[in-house]
C-alpha cells in the first residue's frame, strides 16, 4: 500500500507460503489497481471476492453496483478488512468451513463491528479456545485489532 497499489481480492487463494523466507506472499495481481494514478481502476467493475470483501463489498452486489464497492480514496484498508478475515480464519477452525466467513460476517454486523464483543461472546465456546489462546500470545497483540471500525 505505501506504493499506492491495492490489490482488491485479498483471499485464501491468492497467498503462498514460502516456507524457506517464512512468509507469505500476496499473488494474482490482476485485479490489483494504483489509487493515486488510477490505473487499472473502473469504478463501474468492481473486482473482490464477495466472501472476503469489505462491508461496502456487501452493499455493492446487495444494490447491483448503485453503491458502495472500492473506493479509491480509501486506499489499503479495503484490503486491510480481508486480510483480517484471512487472520480470523487462521486463528479459529470453525470459521475454515465453507461457511465460517459468511457466519463470522453475519455475527460481526450483529455486535455492531465490535470485534471484542464478538470475541468475548466464542470465548470458552468449543473450536474457539485455540484461536484466542493464539490472539493472546505475546502480551495480548490482539489489542490492536479492538474495536474495529465500523463501516460508512
Amino acid at each position: 500500500h505505501s506504493w499506492s497499489v491495492v490489490h482488491r481480492d485479498v483471499k485464501g487463494a491468492n497467498l503462498l507460503l514460502c516456507e524457506r523466507e517464512r512468509r507469505f506472499k500476496l499473488i494474482d495481481l490482476g485485479a490489483a489497481c494504483d489509487t493515486a494514478s488510477g490505473t487499472n481502476y473502473d469504478p463501474r467493475i468492481q473486482v473482490f471476492d464477495k466472501e472476503f470483501g469489505p462491508p461496502e463489498a456487501d452493499l455493492y452486489k446487495a444494490t447491483n453496483g448503485q453503491e458502495g464497492g472500492f473506493v479509491v480514496g480509501a486506499g489499503g484498508k479495503f484490503d486491510v478488512y480481508c486480510a483480517g478475515l484471512l487472520v480470523l480464519q487462521m486463528c479459529f477452525a470453525p470459521l475454515r468451513g465453507p461457511n465460517g466467513v459468511k457466519r463470522f460476517k453475519a455475527a460481526i454486523v450483529n455486535y455492531d463491528y465490535d470485534l471484542a464483543a464478538w470475541r468475548e461472546s466464542v470465548e470458552g465456546t468449543k473450536g474457539y479456545e485455540e484461536g484466542v489462546e493464539i490472539l493472546d500470545k505475546n502480551g495480548g497483540a490482539d489489542a490492536s485489532l479492538t474495536p474495529t471500525q465500523k463501516p460508512p
